[in-house]
């Protein structure tokens, strides 16, 4: 059996590369969205909060190390849809049964959200029209008002920094932005 910190390590390095962020040398990271840094954060602060992170891994990124590459959903290829639409359905299968685990206590409530965030982020990739996007983007808005909520309650209680409250709460106006960004896309002729 692969101990509890191990498998959460290699988690995280899954949750990183769905996010689509790579290693780059002295450049920091590489993402294709602002809307995976949100994603990223929120994994990153769940897995700061575990204590399973490295140093390095939790460190703040700047803008600058950031490359943005924007991707319209409506130059993708059919291949490329058919494998995000897959993307999903595994998350999605893999959320029903961290879903069963946490409620039998098997799981804490963190690695829960972390793949529901990873499953909206693939849903958002996926979305065919700006209002799916849209709708998925709401839902992940509930997802990281909920993961404020936890972390909140473990910073009351002693067992986490104001720090890590702080990044949920970024990661929760990141999302919100997008949510705002899409809706105006949505709203623009």
């Amino acid at each position: 059996m692969i101990p509890f910190g191990d498998q959460l390590r290699c988690f995280v390095a899954a949750a990183l590369s769905a996010a689509g962020i790579k290693r780059h040398f002295a450049r920091g990271f590489v993402m294709r969205s602002g809307f995976q840094f949100a994603i990223a954060s929120l994994v990153l602060s769940v897995v700061t909060l575990s204590g399973a992170c490295s140093p390095r891994l939790s460190e703040p990124v700047t803008v600058e190390e950031l490359e943005i590459v924007s991707e319209d959903v409506a130059d993708v290829s059919p291949q490329l849809q058919e494998l995000r639409k897959r993307r999903v359905e595994e998350l999605a299968e893999a959320c029903t049964i961290l879903q069963r685990q946490y409620e039998s206590g098997v799981i804490p409530l963190e690695q829960l959200l972390s793949a529901q965030a990873q499953l909206a982020e693939a849903e958002v990739e996926a979305a065919e029209t700006p209002q799916a996007r849209v709708a998925v983007l709401e839902k992940l808005l509930a997802l990281s008002k909920e993961h404020v909520q936890v972390v909140q309650g473990r910073v009351d209680s002693g067992n986490t920094s104001t720090v890590d409250l702080l990044l949920a709460r970024a990661a929760l106006t990141s999302i919100e932005i997008k949510l705002l960004q899409a809706k105006e896309e949505l709203e623009s002729p």
